[in-house]
């Protein structure tokens, strides 16, 4: 990353990923952070039912991370920083 930031010019570049884990009580809760995340250029293109059936699939997907406290979902953040 940090070598593309640089070929666009992009002076003092910091680049460093982030663990982070979210903690949702439900898959309504997890269906209504994923709508409002980064679905919707996913769901625009489809009718109300495909999109109904995609974001059941979205949400069952997050079952794997159930646990006793809950669904956990960790995951990587990367943050890249430089200045123009």
């Amino acid at each position: 990353m940090e070598e593309f930031f640089n070929a666009a010019g992009f002076l003092n570049v910091k680049t460093y990923y982030k663990e982070d884990t979210f903690f949702f009580e439900s898959i309504n809760d997890v269906l209504e952070w994923g709508v409002s995340a980064g679905l919707r250029p996913f769901l625009v293109p489809l009718n109300e039912k495909k999109q109904e059936r995609f974001k059941y699939a979205f949400a069952m997907g997050f079952e794997n991370y159930r646990t006793e406290k809950g669904i956990e979902f960790p995951f990587r953040r990367l943050f890249a920083f430089g200045e123009k």
